[in-house]
């Protein structure tokens, strides 16, 4: 029997893309930096590379939301950046060198990072106009994570560093495929921007002090997402291990979108805002405090204290 993609449920087509695009970023946040380190960068060339991809969002964003606007066209822009990250991401196999690498990296995360602010905008409208809870569909995408993260540590450790790029490369063609279910909500339409009320939006402190906030909370991650694995390399973790660290981290997210709809009701914006920006600083206190699994939230094995103790008797 003939079966169409499109007949799928949209809140199904929704979570799997989710799942697809949070697969990128659960191979990409643990592991990516490990792979260009094995290019024989110095940390502040790494540095430097994942900044790139940063900034560039800052330019192509505000491009693609216009495009946005003024076609009206979400899903078709984002299967056109989601194929483009699949051949940007390809060429990392064929390309050595800090400055090529800058370039590609900025390139591929500038067309990649677009894809999420139009999918919680595509997100939103759809469960808007259909009546779908939006925390019950995003928390795929952190289930996903917790997945990869942990799979690819584990794989990682048998594994060569070389396979990273191909999980990645993989993981996007997921992505793209996952952008080919979507569909545009019924209340999309080609909606010129409105200068008047732009100017009223530049013009609340509300909105400085909401970008401000939020700004302040993703910039103190940065570090962490560029530098938690090789940190933890350092002292000693093996790559299981370290997926599972990331992968624990996401717990909590996947509780928070579970009952999103009464936290936000109960909390209200400014009260989420509050609480992630304290239990942020609260955590980076802590995990830059110690390396040891206790502190990063994972009880020792039994066998691993035994060795270590043995180590520490027989000074080998």
């Amino acid at each position: 029997m003939f079966f169409r993609v499109h007949m799928l449920p949209v809140g199904l087509r929704l979570a799997l893309f989710y799942v697809a695009i949070f697969a990128v970023v659960g191979i990409h946040l643990p592991f990516w930096p490990v792979w260009l380190k094995a290019r024989g960068l110095s940390d502040s060339e790494l540095g430097l590379i994942l900044g790139a991809g940063l900034w560039s969002r800052v330019v192509v964003n505000p491009i693609v939301a216009y495009m946005v606007d003024s076609s009206g066209r979400r899903t078709d822009l984002m299967g056109g950046l989601a194929i483009l990250s699949v051949v940007l991401c390809t060429l990392f196999a064929v390309i050595d060198g800090f400055w090529p690498l800058l370039m590609l990296s900025a390139a591929l995360w500038a067309a990649f990072a677009a894809l999420m602010p139009l999918g919680e905008n595509l997100t939103l409208l759809t469960a808007s106009t259909r009546r779908l809870e939006y925390g019950r569909i995003r928390l795929w995408g952190s289930l996903s994570f917790i997945l990869v993260s942990m799979t690819g540590g584990v794989v990682l450790t048998y594994q060569p560093v070389a396979l990273i790029l191909w999980i990645l490369v993989a993981s996007m063609v997921l992505t793209w495929g996952a952008c080919l279910l979507l569909e545009e909500p019924p209340s999309a339409s080609c909606a010129r921007s409105d200068p008047k009320a732009f100017r009223r939006v530049m013009m609340d402190s509300r909105f400085w002090l909401f970008l401000l906030a939020t700004g302040m909370i993703h910039a103190s991650h940065n570090i962490y997402y560029g530098f938690a694995t090789l940190h933890w390399q350092g002292a000693g973790l093996s790559s299981s291990v370290i997926g599972l660290l990331w992968a624990e981290a996401v717990l909590a997210e996947v509780v928070l979108f579970a009952f999103s709809n009464a936290l936000v009701t109960r909390l209200r914006p400014t009260g989420l805002l509050i609480l992630g920006g304290s239990a942020a600083a609260f955590r980076w206190m802590v995990l830059g405090s110690s390396t040891h699994l206790v502190v990063l939230g994972r009880r020792v094995p039994y066998r691993q204290r035994l060795r270590r103790g043995c180590r520490r008797f027989t000074g080998r």
